[in-house]
């Protein structure tokens, strides 16, 4: 009875809809492999109509992870409310982690920020396997800019990458 609370506790930490960013769609979802875990996803609506996008993990499985990424997403909304830059955020992420961690978990993410005025996306990775970047009439693009899992290095100097956005394509 308790995992199924934790798994209900856990499910509404996920964006229950996509915020609204005209010209824009933006979709999520996740299905964990077992009750609860470190699986996530985020969706935020951002000052100036930006929006950030977030996915990430946990390492292990279970409760511990589970909580570990309630702290990862509280660590994460936290900063997005003072500032954008996706590399910032996480630089801050990385230093404070351990906190809740204790040295025993680490997160790989990719968190990035769509500006809809700009049409550009400004993306930092985390320990995740990059990126893709599909063009609406080309083949993919392998976005390559990113760095180790956060709450692994004490000091990384995360670095962010921006991408423009034509009509028709995905990140």
């Amino acid at each position: 009875k308790q995992l199924q609370l934790a798994r209900e506790v856990q499910y509404r930490l996920f964006p229950d809809k996509p915020p609204i960013i005209p010209g824009y769609d933006a979709a999520g979802i996740c299905i964990p492999a077992e009750e609860i875990g470190g699986d996530y996803f985020d969706l935020i609506k951002l000052a100036r109509g930006r929006l950030g996008a977030a996915v990430a993990d946990v390492s292990g499985h279970g409760i511990a992870p589970a909580l570990v990424m309630t702290s990862f997403r509280g660590l994460l909304r936290m900063h997005t409310h003072g500032q954008l830059d996706p590399a910032r955020i996480a630089r801050a992420i990385n230093r404070l982690l351990p906190e809740f961690t204790a040295n025993d978990y680490f997160i790989t993410a990719v968190y990035a920020v769509l500006d809809p005025v700009s049409h550009t996306l400004e993306y930092v990775c985390c320990g995740n396997p990059p990126p893709l970047h599909l063009h609406a009439n080309t083949r993919p693009e392998i976005l390559k800019v990113h760095g180790p899992a956060l709450g692994v290095f004490r000091r990384v100097g995360y670095t962010a990458q921006k991408v423009v956005m034509q009509s028709g394509d995905m990140a």
